[in-house]
């Protein structure tokens, strides 16, 4: 079994994609089988509930998983039940923010495959957890002509415009609730669509 605190239950598709620290404060993304990794609700439940940000979870994981050509954090889920050990609190969490130079790689919203190519393995990774002071959230049409919800803020004195996807906070900011613009963020890069990752933000939570 492997325990990990929860920062991230995020939607996928028609699934969610779960990731977490473990007590080493490393990244860690439980993967199924399915073809995009996604974790169905049977799989994740835990008493019949959604596992909540901030919650520790012990997971039954292999030692890795398919890393899908750039989310090295991945690794397979085992059969057995998922068990919620404990809970940490916000405070404990911004302990975890990272600092980097700029968030998962680049500047912009998405990271272009090639680029990913050309890393060393050891360099990639697809998940961030940062602190930020100013953050905006609005909602929007996505090309497809969708409504989507977004969050702009900075972070190492740069400026990024993302996605959410972190149903709660979706829920809210469609519902024009005023979420706190100090808050932590889990930065995620989902799979490959027109030659890039594009980045997400799979969860929020307020201080």
């Amino acid at each position: 079994m492997t325990k990990l605190v929860c920062l991230a239950n995020s939607r996928k598709n028609t699934h969610r994609c779960i990731a977490g620290m473990n007590t080493d404060s490393e990244w860690v993304r439980p993967v199924s089988k399915l073809q995009d990794g996604a974790i169905p609700w049977f799989m994740r439940q835990i008493d019949g509930k959604e596992p909540e940000l901030l919650d520790v979870l012990s997971i039954p994981l292999a030692m890795d998983g398919p890393d899908f050509g750039h989310q090295p954090e991945n690794r397979q889920v085992l059969k057995g039940a998922w068990k919620r050990t404990g809970r940490l609190t916000t405070s404990h969490v911004l302990k975890l923010c990272e600092t980097r130079d700029v968030l998962l790689h680049t500047h912009a919203d998405r990271v272009s495959e090639a680029m990913i190519a050309s890393m060393p393995l050891a360099d990639r990774y697809s998940l961030q957890l940062i602190h930020v002071v100013d953050a905006t959230f609005y909602t929007t049409t996505s090309f497809k002509g969708k409504r989507q919800h977004r969050v702009r803020f900075t972070y190492a004195d740069n400026g990024y415009d993302i996605v959410v996807t972190d149903p709660l906070a979706e829920d809210r900011i469609a519902r024009s609730q005023t979420l706190n613009p100090d808050c932590i963020l889990t930065a995620s890069m989902g799979g490959p669509y027109d030659g890039n990752y594009f980045k997400f933000v799979a969860a929020v939570i307020e201080r």
